[in-house]
């Protein structure tokens, strides 16, 4: 299934959801309305994106006006704002790996990236097999190449 721009940036944004909540940085209320975007049950609001995660998409829409990109929000520049540009070191990077075993129903996932392996989280319920290239985001598998 082909996901839109929007989808993408908030599997990318979400795993930052539940450190903003305890920070106070959203509330209870703007937490369960980010669920229901990703459960497809209610439409994405860029807006409230942007309320949600000012700092990821003022990133987006500094990548997108300094490339010249008409539309922020399309898939192709949201993907490479996040593959290639955000957060390159540390907690919040966003890295390249492969699959190298799958465990609990899909659920967690052995990754290798740059010669190391981790487990990971697939939060979204992405069908993954061992040897498919996957980009991750803290802990967790959010698209698969």
């Amino acid at each position: 299934m082909k996901i839109t721009g929007m989808m993408l940036f908030l599997r990318y944004a979400f795993v930052c959801a539940e450190d903003r909540l305890r920070a106070h940085k959203i509330t209870q209320k703007d937490y369960e309305r980010l669920l229901r975007m990703l459960a497809e049950s209610e439409e994405i609001d860029t807006a409230f994106l942007s309320h949600c995660f000012p700092d990821a998409t003022a990133g987006l829409r500094k990548f997108a006006k300094d490339r010249h990109f008409e539309n922020m929000w399309a898939f192709d520049v949201v993907a490479e704002y996040w593959r290639h540009h955000h957060g390159k070191h540390g907690y919040c990077a966003v890295s390249a790996g492969v699959i190298v075993h799958t465990a609990f129903k899909n659920k967690i996932v052995g990754i290798e990236i740059s010669g190391r392996r981790a487990p990971f989280i697939n939060e979204y319920g992405l069908v993954l097999t061992d040897g498919q290239q996957v980009f991750v985001h803290r802990h967790s598998v959010i698209e698969v190449l």
